[in-house]
């Protein structure tokens, strides 16, 4: 029997966690209620090298005037994604950073780390989706200049 498998070219080099913050929030009474998970992603290409970036933020933090809270956090995902030589390698480059592929590689990774960060401080559980909508995230174009400098300013500042 013969198995045929698909591989996309474009793949994953390395996942940095450059920056987090969880914190316990005082005087939360039970029944918790948690806070809504945003997410902002950032992308850019290196066509010359034949790479893409990703840099997710993530954000759980309730608004001022809520209560029952247990916790607040922020972390910060880069994930670079490199493609071997071939002809049409800047256009699978683009698609593939452009589309949800690279969000749905990361996830996985993003996900766990959310979970055991919470256990390992004792923090309580925060449900953290298995898979996520990307069509409402928060997508920042590549084109923008201050979205470069705010992924090396990440990348610099805390490796």
């Amino acid at each position: 029997m013969t198995l045929n498998t698909v591989s996309h070219p474009v793949q994953l080099r390395e996942l940095l966690f450059p920056a987090f913050h969880f914190e316990r929030l005082p005087d939360v009474q039970s029944p918790f209620k948690f806070p809504d998970l945003a997410i902002k992603a950032q992308h850019r290409l290196e066509l010359d090298n034949r790479q893409a970036t990703l840099l997710l933020t993530l954000k759980g933090e309730p608004k001022a005037e809520e209560k029952n809270y247990p916790l607040s956090f922020t972390v910060s995902v880069v994930a670079f994604f490199e493609s071997p030589d071939f002809p049409d390698v800047n256009q699978a480059l683009d698609e593939f950073i452009h589309s949800a592929s690279a969000l749905n590689v990361v996830w996985p990774y993003v996900r766990n780390f959310l979970s055991t960060m919470n256990a390992h401080l004792g923090l309580p559980g925060y449900h953290i989706p298995l898979v996520i909508s990307w069509e409402n995230l928060e997508v920042i174009a590549d084109e923008n200049k201050s979205d470069e400098k705010a992924i090396d300013e990440v990348i610099e500042s805390n490796t």
